[in-house]
């Protein structure tokens, strides 16, 4: 199975969309490969919501205000995945280094990277046609053609409903990576 890991800690409104082109690469995926698999890594306040996205199959917490050791306990979670495919649609310094510090196959990022974090991809996705002034879900759909997809948006968002997911929402974030 192709195994994808997203990038995109925060804010809320870019998770949202982030959320919208993961539905669409899982609504575009041909049925007749192997089905992807998409893990993603998110601030332990907003992972919840990733959690509770039916198109994300398994999440990692990460704590902005965690310090050195927390960003080591992340990584070495998510280094126990070999991902084939790394998108960081945040594309900053911090997302930079978890991309470093993974073992995907291919690492990807924005084209628009700030602060350095384009050191750390193999490849660089391009902006749409209106550069930095367009939409910010043009830009994240800019990963679908990455995996021979369009760069369309397909599907709805579908967020689980069990009574599981509605406490985590009432909680505080669990500590460590989680499986649907």
């Amino acid at each position: 199975m192709p195994d994808l890991l997203i990038l995109k800690p925060s804010s809320l409104g870019d998770i949202v969309q982030g959320l919208q082109v993961a539905t669409s690469l899982k609504a575009q995926w041909p049925a007749d490969r192997p089905p992807l698999r998409i893990g993603w890594v998110v601030r332990d306040i907003f992972a919840p919501l990733v959690r509770s996205c039916e198109a994300v199959d398994r999440t990692y917490l990460f704590r902005r205000f965690g310090g050195i050791f927390d960003f080591l306990r992340l990584m070495r979670e998510v280094r126990q995945t070999p991902y084939d495919y790394l998108f960081d649609f945040q594309g900053l310094l911090r997302t930079g280094l978890m991309a470093w510090r993974t073992q995907a196959k291919k690492k990807y990022g924005r084209s628009d990277a700030r602060e350095g974090a384009a050191a750390f991809y193999d490849e660089k996705v391009p902006l749409p046609a209106g550069g930095r002034n367009s939409h910010a879900m043009d830009i994240l759909l800019q990963f679908c053609p990455v995996l021979g997809l369009k760069p369309e948006l397909h599907g709805t968002v579908a967020v689980s409903r069990s009574r599981q997911t509605q406490s985590q929402l009432r909680r505080r974030p669990e500590r460590h990576a989680t499986h649907r």
